[in-house]
């Protein structure tokens, strides 16, 4: 009986390592798989030409779930499919076009006989001025109401009141919101030069550069060419443009065309994956860390403390 009761254990035990070992291997193909994306995208804004089109494919779990989505001035197709289900589909997806059997016999083709065109019948001049009058009459009540509203509404000085007195509140909120700023900028400027705050704010800065060198597609190409109608705002295009220097580089060639025109045309293409392991690596690095929880909590503190004064 006691055999019979280890081996009936024993069997169980098997059964929940089996168990145990198919759910690790699912949380690990989870982890793992990645979630790969491309697109490609290409077009023209003018003033006389308008035109885009886009492509984007990704997938993730080995093609388990796919989305194929395209996009262009006439129209946009996609579908979004899980484990073979169609989850969410938009247009018609492409056919291919049959072929026309060819006909031995050709049929005879007669022009179709055309209907004589019927001329409206003149309407009554007797009819038309009833119905004017008709209308005339109908229209007699809106008018005397829309006279009657028109001498309800207040005049020029009781608006100007109303809007000083609207400014003046909005003004005296205003002025209160400033002044418990002031009041708490000493506190504020504190904990921005705290040694631990400013620690726990690079460290921060790190993994969010981590992260975004996981996130960002690994092969990225392209050129844009554009213009506007101020040269100056050209300028300020460009130098806002020089922030992403370090993302694109100089795989993607921008140039400012200065012909006092708006006007834009280019293409782009990328690809990249992306594991869930590696965003899981760190967040926990980030949720674990004691420097980011002191400064949670400080900033909690901080909050609280500003949130009275106002």
């Amino acid at each position: 009986m006691v055999s019979v009761i280890l081996f009936i254990l024993k069997i169980i035990g098997f059964a929940l390592l089996a168990l145990l070992g198919l759910l690790l291997l699912c949380l690990l193909i989870l982890l793992f798989s990645p979630f790969k994306y491309r697109a490609f995208a290409r077009g023209v804004y003018g003033s006389e030409k308008k035109e885009y089109e886009a492509r984007v494919r990704a997938s993730w779990l080995f093609h388990l779930v796919s989305l194929k989505a395209e996009a262009s001035e006439q129209e946009l197709r996609g579908r979004l499919r899980v484990l073979g289900m169609t989850l969410w589909q938009a247009g018609e997806p492409e056919r291919p076009e049959k072929k026309k059997k060819k006909r031995s016999r050709l049929k005879n083709s007669r022009p179709a006989a055309k209907e004589p065109v019927r001329k409206p019948e003149p309407v009554k001049e007797e009819a038309r001025t009833g119905a004017e009058e008709e209308r005339k009459r109908a229209e007699e009540p809106l008018i005397i109401q829309e006279a009657g509203e028109k001498r309800a509404r207040p005049g020029l000085s009781e608006l100007l009141k109303r809007a000083a007195k609207k400014l003046f509140y909005a003004a005296r909120a205003f002025c209160g919101k400033i002044k418990g700023i002031l009041k708490n900028g000493r506190p504020f400027l504190d904990f921005l030069n705290d040694a631990e705050n400013r620690e726990a704010f690079s460290f921060l800065l790190s993994e969010g550069k981590r992260l975004l060198l996981r996130v960002l597609p690994r092969k990225l190409s392209g050129t844009v060419r554009f213009d506007l109608e101020d040269p100056a705002s050209v300028g300020k295009a460009l130098i806002f443009l020089s922030f992403l220097y370090p993302v694109i580089g100089d795989r993607v060639q921008i140039t400012p065309l200065f012909e006092n025109e708006n006007h834009l045309e280019g293409e782009l293409s990328l690809e990249g994956r992306i594991r869930a392991v590696s965003l899981l690596i760190i967040g926990i690095r980030v949720f674990f860390d004691q420097r980011v929880r002191k400064l949670l909590r400080r900033g909690q503190k901080l909050r609280r403390g500003a949130g009275r004064s106002l």
